[in-house]
Parts: structure tokens; sequence; C-alpha cells
């Protein structure tokens, strides 16, 4: 599995904070902001429980920022989405972006032949974790059924949670989005699909915008941290490594579980 990861850029320094200089946050504000989770429930509780730590003795503006594809592939996305939907914040200020596998789910509850494209995502396990079952059917022949019952599982506050998820956020000198976005645009002109979707043509780019952008959706073996833009999927579901970014003033680094 570790294949699917693209290589650590190592030559890039990991710490960055000399290529983070020139891009900030507001002052009195700090940013945690989490990787591609997929149903790995356990990993966010650390990953909550290592800020919660962090963030202890903190007083100023504080925001838990998460990018997306909260669900699939892992085996508790249930869990992940009541837990961003409904649990507290700790006071802190949540911004959940919407990744590409909850666009296909929401695609999926509003027409279900498109039950095959979301299995080759892992939607299955996102089914079976809402107590969905295929029970050995074929999918295709029980599509209308899985939607019904998955929108019975899921229930309308969360479908709805869903349905509202931005799909990029500004905070200081930074932009947060899930995949990246089109290097041929302005940050202002950016379609959704690019936003959720776009892969080579954003990663391959030296482009350096306004904003320095956030992102995940590409698997990496360890945070990239580059000049245009700050990838923190380390792929959760398979490594185990669920990636979070501190961001305060200049300062970047990357908390440990």
């Amino acid at each position: 599995m570790l294949s699917l990861l693209r290589k650590h850029r190592a030559s890039r320094s990991h710490d960055a904070n000399q290529s983070a200089r020139f891009f900030e946050l507001p002052e009195n504000t700090r940013a945690y902001v989490v990787g591609d989770i997929h149903g790995s429930f356990e990993l966010l509780k650390g990953a909550i429980r290592m800020i919660n730590e962090d963030a202890a003795e903190y007083s100023g503006d504080c925001y838990e920022i998460f990018l997306g594809d909260y669900i699939d592939r892992g085996k508790q996305s249930a869990e992940v989405l009541s837990y961003l939907a409904f649990q507290s914040s700790h006071k802190r200020k949540r911004i959940c972006l919407k990744g590409n596998h909850e666009e296909v789910l929401l695609d999926f509850l509003k027409d279900s032949s498109l039950i095959q494209m979301w299995i080759s995502l892992g939607g299955l396990e996102t089914l079976s974790s809402f107590g969905v079952s295929l029970n050995g059917a074929d999918p295709h022949l029980m599509s209308n059924e899985l939607r019904y019952d998955l929108q019975n599982a899921m229930g309308a506050r969360l479908i709805e949670f869903l349905s509202q998820l931005p799909t990029s956020f500004e905070l200081g000198d930074y932009y947060f989005v899930h995949a990246g976005v089109n290097p041929k645009k302005e940050l202002s002109a950016q379609t959704t699909a690019e936003q959720l979707w776009i892969r080579d043509a954003f990663l391959s780019s030296v482009r350096c915008y306004p904003k320095k952008v956030v992102h995940g959706h590409t698997p990496v073996s360890a945070p990239e941290i580059l000049e245009n833009r700050i990838n923190i999927d380390t792929g959760a579901y398979f490594t185990g490594e669920l990636s979070v970014l501190k961001l305060e003033g200049s300062q970047v680094s990357i908390l440990r579980l």
C-alpha cells in the first residue's frame, strides 16, 4: 500500500519556516489543520487529544480546519462524520471543507446509478459503518434500496451538514482547499471540480499564489511544505499517520501523535 504514496520531496525543508516567512496568520490567531481522515476515527480522536493538549493554554482565536475526505476506505466513516458534525470543538472555530469523497456520496444520494463509482472509491466501507449491508447481493441490483437505507441511517441533519460544506476557506495568507487549485486561474476563479479533484496540473506547478495553498487529496509519505503549497495528506487509512499542521504567525509545524 505504501506504493500509493507520492514520494516526499526531501530536498525541501520539512521545517520550512524560512519558505513560510512571507505567509502569516492574523495576529493572535492559531490554526490546526487536519489531513484526509477516510474513516479513521481512532486516529481522529488521537489528533483531537493532541490539539487539545497543545491549545490548552492558548487564549487567542483558534481554528480547527479539516480538509475533507472524512469517509470511505476506513471502517469508521459514520463515527467520523458524527463527531465533526455534532461534537464540541472545545471553543475553537471548526471549519470543515468538502472533499471529493463527500461529493460522490452526495451525488449517490441523488442518483443511485452512481453506486459503482462510489464503491470504487471505498463506499462499501461507508455503507457498512452506517449499518447498511449488501447481504451478499449485487450492489447494482439494489442500488435504490441502498440509497434509501443510507438516507435513513444518516438522517436529515447529517446530510444537510455534508451538503453545506464549503470547498475552500481563507485565513490570513493561507488558502485551504481539499485537492488544490488550477494554476492557470486566480484563486477567486476556481471551480468546485478543480478544488475537489485536481491533481497533476496543480502538484507539478511552481506558481506562487497570493496565498499559500494548504491541501490534501494526494497521499505523500510525509507532509510536503513547499514554497507555494503545503500537502498534509499522509494516507491515514492505510499508513496509520494522520497529520496535523499547526500555523501561528509565520510559524509552520507538524504535530506528531
